[in-house]
């Protein structure tokens, strides 16, 4: 969910700061929402993934920690 809402904002503030006009944020949008209905979540990554990269990111260790 973050990786998608640090997406969102980067685009939206993008627009919003003039580095990008109205209609390019118009079609990163309507990109991603084209990608997403035909798209089904589970094709392109299973859950067992997902799973496996959370208690990697977790890992104290890799910091030295």
């Amino acid at each position: 969910m973050y990786e998608g809402m640090t997406q969102y904002l980067g685009n939206m503030l993008a627009a919003r700061a003039g580095l990008k006009s109205p209609q390019e944020y118009r079609e990163v949008l309507a990109f991603w929402a084209a990608w997403m209905d035909v798209t089904a979540g589970r094709s392109w990554r299973s859950t067992e993934d997902t799973a496996v990269a959370a208690s990697l990111s977790r890992d104290i260790d890799r910091w030295g920690n």
